[in-house]
């Protein structure tokens, strides 16, 4: 699984990323956010709502298609308000073959502090180029970029740019790709998809994205990237207040 995560620099010489973590501000009392989060994390596991790690995202695994999504357990990195936030696989379906067909990871990031009136940029290091982070197609366009670029055997036809088209349904991603190729770290070849999209809360704007990695001999099933589109589409913004993320 290729989850490379690359960290934000900020545009402003000399600016430092300092998030409060998950949106905690000094005016929140400190054990009632805990409470809150811990009381909405059972709420909604009882649910069977599978909660992003900042708990701004949830996926109703009730409402997916196929059952056999499993989630995987993501723990906040040094900065629990960005990098890695969201896992969930999809067996192969042979009871004899533990690889799973698809792997998506979903990530975020910050693209303006309000507060400190930052803008953020982005470096895609085999595409050569540093973005803003304001710049969401650009953003979505570097990461389709620095795979097919760093890939081998890639296959044209099976590639499309990240743009609005295909979106499935009420997904929140506004741009969507997709690359067939041997990935340069795994050298295994793949599919991926890449969903993006821009989310605010109380602290700024943040970019999102996830990478869907479809294994080789499932490139060409249809039912995977259905699937993949499903589980897009049943992803939901938490409205819950004991978030504490707005």
């Amino acid at each position: 699984m290729n989850s490379r995560f690359l960290y934000v620099a900020a545009a402003v010489v000399g600016a430092y990323l300092a998030v409060p973590a998950l949106g905690v501000f000094a005016k929140d009392d400190p054990a009632k956010v805990a409470s809150d989060r811990e009381a909405l994390k059972k709420d909604y596991a009882t649910a069977k709502k599978r909660l992003f790690v900042d708990l701004s995202y949830f996926v109703d695994s009730t409402k997916l298609a196929d059952s056999r999504w499993e989630f995987g357990t993501v723990k906040p990195g040094e900065d629990p308000s960005q990098g890695q936030m969201f896992n969930a696989s999809l067996p192969s379906g042979n009871a004899t073959d533990a690889v799973p067909s698809v792997v998506v990871n979903f990530f975020k990031c910050i693209q303006k502090d309000n507060v400190k009136k930052v803008e953020y940029t982005y470096p895609f290091k085999t595409w050569g180029k540093t973005i803003k982070l304001a710049d969401t197609a650009n953003f979505a366009l570097g990461h389709y970029m620095d795979w097919t670029l760093s890939a081998t055997d890639v296959v044209k036809a099976k590639c499309r740019e990240p743009d609005k088209s295909g979106i499935p349904g009420s997904s929140p991603a506004k741009l969507w790709g997709y690359a067939v190729g041997t990935d340069a770290e795994d050298k295994v070849r793949q599919r991926k998809d890449w969903y993006v999209w821009v989310n605010n809360d109380k602290v700024g704007a943040w970019c999102w994205w996830a990478t869907a990695t479809t294994r080789d001999k499932f490139i060409d099933v249809k039912e995977k990237t259905d699937m993949i589109a499903d589980l897009m589409k049943n992803v939901a913004e938490v409205k819950d207040g004991r978030a504490h993320n707005k």
